[in-house]
């Protein structure tokens, strides 16, 4: 689809319902930008065809502003997780060596768009990445609940990369609805060809709140059995905590491949897996990530803060009307329904207001025992 007879201020573009120009969305957005497309679902792109449009018509006006005659197509990529989804042909990404299908798994995702690109279908990485969200999916069973409050249940190990960095968005998320003491540094180990990743640990910790119940489950530490075990095999980190028999069917039922991070909200909802692609925050002190929340700009900070947004998105959903005007308290000009972004790489200003989560002072890494 060429934009011949469209431009720039064709398009009306809002960031959660306020005005906004495309330099609010791809901050710095010129002709040599590379737009990198993730696609995981069957036409998973179709929601985000107008943006993508949008910045294809970017694109052709600078070249136009140049007065120069032109025949070119802008550097973007689609990358289809696992199976193709539909080309995105018609929104100019041309030609088809653009479009790539890659496995689906969260770290190969990651290799294939920051890598270099081979010189026969354009040098160098994409610049802007697009995701569709990460969100949890909706389930029917029997409601989890404590103390007549909905119950988060949450299973996580130790070793874990990906919980390592779940864990990150998830105290930020729980975190605007109550508050945690107990929270311990920990650090997870290389694992999965993942760097080791600075986190918190819930054990040991507690959670309060007037709206929700948070139970964690770390099921294995990040302590290995012995020098000598294998560090890459789950079953060679030391047991922590055991699931009951109720949070063992339930994690059995939504859970096929028994992986961690896996969090069920209340019973209305589950999400396997974590949000964030682990190695984006890898080889960052605690110090760093913390410090990352407070500026949103930052690669690091993105990825956290949107999925702590899309965890907040489900917790709402959970609670009463009092726990959102709660939210929206604490937090002013937040909404219960954050809209969908479409980086992590860009992200509208935002803020975490969490006090423990300072980059003065010093944190150690702990291992659970």
């Amino acid at each position: 689809m060429h934009t011949t007879g469209l431009r720039t201020h064709d398009f009306e573009i809002t960031v959660d319902g306020r005005t906004a120009a495309l330099d609010d969305v791809f901050p710095g957005f010129d002709e040599q930008d590379r737009l990198g497309i993730v696609i995981h679902d069957h036409l998973g792109a179709a929601g985000a065809g107008s943006l993508i449009l949008a910045a294809v018509t970017a694109f052709y006006d600078q070249l136009r502003a140049g007065g120069e005659p032109f025949f070119a197509y802008a550097d973007f990529f689609a990358f289809h997780v696992g199976a193709d989804h539909g080309t995105l042909r018609k929104l100019d990404v041309y030609p088809a060596h653009k479009e790539v299908t890659v496995d689906n798994d969260a770290e190969r995702i990651l290799d294939e768009v920051m890598a270099e690109m081979p010189p026969t279908i354009a040098p160098g990485a994409a610049t802007t990445l697009m995701t569709d969200p990460d969100v949890p999916t909706a389930v029917t069973g029997p409601p989890l609940t404590e103390a007549g409050k909905p119950e988060v249940l949450y299973v996580a190990t130790g070793y874990c990369p990906y919980c390592a960095a779940e864990n990150w968005a998830l105290i930020v998320a729980l975190s605007r609805f109550g508050q945690f003491t107990g929270l311990t540094t920990s650090r997870s180990p290389q694992f999965e060809d993942v760097p080791p990743i600075d986190t918190w640990t819930f054990y040991g910790s507690s959670y309060t709140s007037p709206y929700l119940a948070f139970v964690p489950v770390e099921t294995r530490s990040n302590v290995l059995v012995s020098p000598k075990a294998n560090k890459e095999d789950a079953a060679s980190y030391r047991v922590l905590q055991h699931l009951t028999a109720a949070q063992q069917a339930v994690f059995n039922k939504y859970d096929n491949q028994r992986s961690t991070p896996f969090v069920d909200f209340a019973g209305q909802a589950v999400q396997t897996g974590s949000g964030i692609l682990a190695n984006l925050v890898a080889n960052n002190t605690w110090q760093q990530l913390a410090a990352d929340l407070r500026h949103p700009e930052t690669l690091e900070g993105a990825t956290l803060l949107n999925e702590a947004d899309t965890l907040t998105a489900e917790l709402c959903s959970l609670t009463a009307r009092s726990s959102t005007n709660f939210y929206l308290h604490r937090r002013p000009g937040a909404t219960c329904s954050p809209a969908l972004r479409p980086s992590p790489l860009n992200r509208p200003a935002s803020s975490a207001s969490l006090p423990w989560f300072s980059s003065g002072g010093s944190a150690r890494a702990s291992s659970n025992r």
